[in-house]
């Protein structure tokens, strides 16, 4: 789909003084979630809104239950559709820094069950979500701003009519910036410092602090480096290959490999763990090919790899080929006829990957290997 651009508008340097009335049957019951969409009809005259951009505003006038009223209108063409935990757009406070940046400073902590990600908190033409920002009573005189924590949105056709589930009619997404209006309020440095260490930090920390981070052991840190694809990034790889934790290990492993897709040296790297002469690490390497895009040569070495004595290797290679079997027909063939195996794990794994690929209808569809 072509990239096609949403205006995201900084609404003002300071929200309006003066604060207007809502309408007498807007909703008073909201949070901090996103809750119905409301028509625009409703919204405040103060709400600045520019047509034809998705707009975050907040009103820094109108204070309740210890935060203030954000506002994110849709005035665009599309039914937007945003990524959300439990109703939380993931838009957070953020402070201006003494050093001119700005930062986040309001932790988040993710939900462990996959269920809070299923619905996505969706925005007709003229339509808007009401919510509250956090708002901290004390600390220090600070410029304040709220941002949303997302690289892009959801569109769907907005006509003709469908379901109101937004998730399943979804038939794209488009790359956002989206920042409010900035405004005076208080803010306790503490709330920076304890920001830059949770999960959504480390999502969107800079080189330097993932690095420090994944010194120190932090395998969220590790995972990731891979934005950072460099020479220096290959070289802080290779030398927590030899972390005595093994989880640490393992993530500079897989970010090794899925790094080497992007910079040379990290590559040179990881080909020379899938060649070493230490099987257990020799196998360790061979199982991230999973996360590179399948090809046929990766199977042809698996072919061979499946003749190789050491069972670990075998293992590799199934697993392999259970990957590189989404598009080649000759991987499915491979784990087919490997039924003579003397490992009962591969055994078992051969018997769980050919009932799969034999339940398939389209088992006989796919790439072949010349």
């Amino acid at each position: 789909m072509a990239r096609i651009l949403i205006g995201v508008t900084i609404a003002g340097i300071l929200a309006s003084a003066f604060l207007t009335a809502c309408a007498d049957d807007l909703p008073t019951d909201f949070s901090d979630r996103a809750g119905p969409a409301i028509p625009i009809s409703k919204l405040p005259s103060n709400v600045i809104t520019p047509d034809g951009q998705l707009t975050l505003f907040a009103d820094f006038n109108d204070h309740r239950r210890g935060g203030i009223v954000l506002y994110l209108v849709n005035r665009t063409p599309y039914w937007i559709g945003f990524a959300a935990q439990d109703g939380d757009l993931f838009i957070k406070l953020e402070v201006l820094s003494g050093n001119g940046l700005w930062e986040r400073a309001q932790d988040h902590y993710y939900s462990w069950c996959g269920n809070s990600y299923d619905q996505y908190p969706s925005l007709r033409p003229s339509e808007f979500f009401r919510f509250l920002g956090i708002y901290p009573k004390s600390g220090a005189p600070s410029m304040l701003r709220y941002r949303a924590y997302v690289d892009h949105v959801f569109i769907a056709s907005a006509g003709p009519p469908v379901p109101d589930r937004f998730r399943g009619h979804q038939t794209g997404k488009i790359p956002i910036e989206l920042i409010s209006n900035v405004g005076l309020g208080r803010v306790y440095r503490g709330a920076v410092e304890k920001a830059k260490s949770d999960k959504m930090g480390i999502q969107h920390a800079n080189f330097r602090a993932l690095r420090d981070a994944s010194l120190r052991g932090r395998v969220d840190a590790i995972t990731q480096l891979e934005r950072y694809p460099s020479e220096e990034t290959a070289i802080l790889l290779t030398s927590l290959l030899g972390h005595d934790n093994e989880s640490v290990r393992q993530a500079a492993l897989r970010t090794l490999a899925r790094t080497g897709l992007k910079c040379p040296m990290a590559e040179t790297q990881y080909q020379k763990l899938l060649h070493d002469g230490d099987v257990g690490i020799r196998a360790a390497a061979i199982m991230q090919l999973v996360d590179r895009p399948p090809s046929p040569d990766v199977v042809r070495e698996m072919a061979g790899l499946l003749e190789q004595s050491d069972s670990n290797l075998r293992i590799a290679a199934i697993v392999v080929l259970a990957h590189e079997g989404k598009d080649y027909l000759e991987a499915r063939r491979l784990i087919r006829n490997h039924t003579d195996d003397p490992d009962e794990r591969i055994q078992r794994l051969q018997k769980i990957y050919s009932e799969k690929i034999y339940s398939c209808p389209d088992s006989d569809r796919g790439t072949s290997i010349n």
